[in-house]
Formats: structure tokens, sequence, C-alpha cells
């Protein structure tokens, strides 16, 4: 069973653009128990990653590793990038390619 939870559509201004941090879903896998701290794993692009008939179908390839035990319990946050608030363009070269610190407080809410 999978802990998959629905879209977090957090707005937020963040240099010009628009942050739908479309946290677009958290994993949150059936093992968690909430109690433990856990690991969180962030996927860029998030949508093209949560594809349950996509190339990569993040979801199942987590619940199989973590239910192996491949891989430790974690939680996971599939991001979009924010949109510019003028003309709908994506953000996403100026929120995921520089060398700062900029993308980890944008992800953390504090840009």
């Amino acid at each position: 069973m999978t802990g998959v939870a629905d879209s977090a559509h957090v707005p937020k201004l963040s240099g010009g653009s628009f942050r739908s941090v479309t946290i677009r879903r958290v994993y949150v896998p059936a093992q968690y128990d909430g109690k433990t701290e856990v690991s969180l794993m962030v996927f860029n692009d998030g949508g093209t990653y949560m594809q349950p008939d996509g190339y990569y179908r993040a979801v199942n390839v987590l619940d199989n590793l973590i239910y192996r035990r491949e891989l430790p319990v974690m939680v996971a946050a599939f991001i979009d990038p924010g949109k510019f608030t003028a003309d709908g363009r994506s953000n996403r070269q100026a929120e995921y390619d520089p060398v700062t610190d900029r993308y980890s407080r944008v992800v953390v809410g504090t840009a």
C-alpha cells in the first residue's frame, strides 16, 4: 500500500515567479510510524516522476525498495518549478541551476 497524499498547492512569490510549490505529492510509505525521524528525498520536476504509467514510476520504485528493505523508510516530496506570474513561463533554470543555497531555501520555505 502506498502512502501518497494529494497535491499540496502552496502559492508563494519567489524571485519574480509564482511558486506553486506544487509539492505535487508527498510520498509517505506505509512503513512510516510517525515517530521515527526519516530522510527526505526531493524530486525536481515532480509531475514527471509521479506519473503511474510514465517512464520513472517513482512511487512504485520507492514502495518496492522500501518494502524489500533495500532503501530505508523515507518521505519524498515531488516538486514542480515555479512559474513567472506575468506570462506563466517556467522558472526552472533560475531555480534548479544556480550553485547557491537559493533552491534549498525555496524548498524549505525560507526564500
